[in-house]
Formats: C-alpha cells, structure tokens, sequence
C-alpha cells in the first residue's frame, strides 16, 4: 500500500506527478505507473518521496501491522466484521489484547473527520475508524489482496453499511449467508458510486468513504 499512500499524499500537497517525478530522478511514466501499482522506483527514489512529501513510512507500516495482528485475532475468536463494525476502541482493545490501539484518534462525527482530511494537522490515517477500515478489510480479503479479493471485500463492506442503514441493529449478512447481490443493493454511497470509488485514481477513496460510513455505527 505504499505506492497509495505516496499518491494520496501527493495529492494532498498539490504538486504535479511531473515535479514530484523531477524532484526524485524518474521519468514522469515511471512514477505514474508505480502510483497505479503497476511499477517500481528505485530505493534511491522512493526515500526521496518519502522525504519531499513528509511520509513518515515506519509509521504508516506499523499501523498496517498492528491492523493485520487485530485482524487474525479477531478472526481467531470468531468475530465478524459486523461485530467489529460496531466495537468501540477499548472494546477492540479487551478483545485482541493489543494495547497500541489506544493510540488511535477516536472521530465523533463524519464531519470532524471531513475537518480532519480537510486541514490536514492530524493525519487522518492515525484516527481509529481509519484503524477500524483496514481492520475489517483485512478480515474479508486475507493475507493475499488480488485485485477480485479487494473489489469483492469494498462491495461486501459498502453493501453491509448501506444495508445496515435501513434495517435495525445488526443484518446478518455473514450469518445468513446473504452474499450474492449486494451490489445491486448498493446503488450509491453517500451520493458516489462505489465503482468510482474504487478508480485506480483514487487508490485511498474507498479507504476514507468506508471510514465515514463506519463512524454512523460507532456506539462509544
């Protein structure tokens, strides 16, 4: 997820992939490429990404890690991303028993969490429904992403949000098996399709929008 963060980061600080490729010693194609996920850069280069656009890059992988660690255990002791959907943080705390979650910025409304991604001060990757997304994300697609795992993940999570906004307390997707034709049940997100979410171009969208629709089902 490196080349993601890279390319939301870039779009952040407003310069052009043709400076930012300049600037690090590529071509314009290369790094265009690697930012889709269909390419390499140089150690040599990728440090100096990190540098220019303040990617602190040890960070952002122990927050995948820890991430993936809630994951298998909650996936260990039978839980399922309906359930962790609705855990607050110290409930996600008690139950993996990984204390590092503490440290993630608790959101107590979309609209802070839009102010957040807004301004920019606090990185919006360190906030706990951030946390959350990836945390059920790697619950549904495993160890290996291939592109199929990642697009039947977003439409199994966006489909249980949108469904869960109309029917009362938790629908039993994974229970009853309900797992053919939620897209169709889908329609938009928030007023965006999730197929536009999902655009290479956009490689952290489906990332934040899953992360508004959790805050709706938070219970502090």
């Amino acid at each position: 997820m490196i080349h993601d963060i890279i390319a939301d980061k870039l779009k952040m600080s407003g310069m052009t992939q043709a400076n930012l490729a300049r600037l690090i010693e590529t071509s314009p194609t290369q790094l265009g490429n690697y930012l889709k996920g269909q390419g390499s850069l140089t150690e040599k280069s990728l440090n100096k990404c990190f540098d220019i656009l303040e990617i602190n890059i040890e960070r952002y992988r122990n927050i995948y890690q820890v991430a993936q660690d809630a994951s298998e255990t909650l996936k260990k002791k039978g839980c399922d991303f309906e359930e962790v959907i609705r855990m607050n943080k110290m409930e996600l705390v008690r139950i993996t028993g990984i204390e590092q979650i503490k440290q993630f910025v608790d959101v107590y409304s979309e609209e802070e969490y839009e102010d957040i991604i807004k301004y920019n001060i606090i990185d919006y990757q360190s906030t706990f429904p951030y946390f959350k997304t990836l945390v059920v994300y790697f619950m549904n697609t495993g160890e290996k992403i291939t592109t199929k795992s990642n697009a039947t993940t977003w439409t199994l999570l966006f489909g249980t949000l949108a469904l869960s906004t109309v029917v009362a307390g938790p629908v039993g997707l994974l229970a009853s098996g309900i797992r053919a034709g939620i897209s169709a049940a889908i329609g938009a997100v928030g007023g965006v399709a999730l197929s536009s979410i999902l655009k290479e171009d956009r490689p952290l969208e489906s990332f934040k929008e899953l992360s508004r629709k959790i805050i709706k089902n938070f219970k502090y």
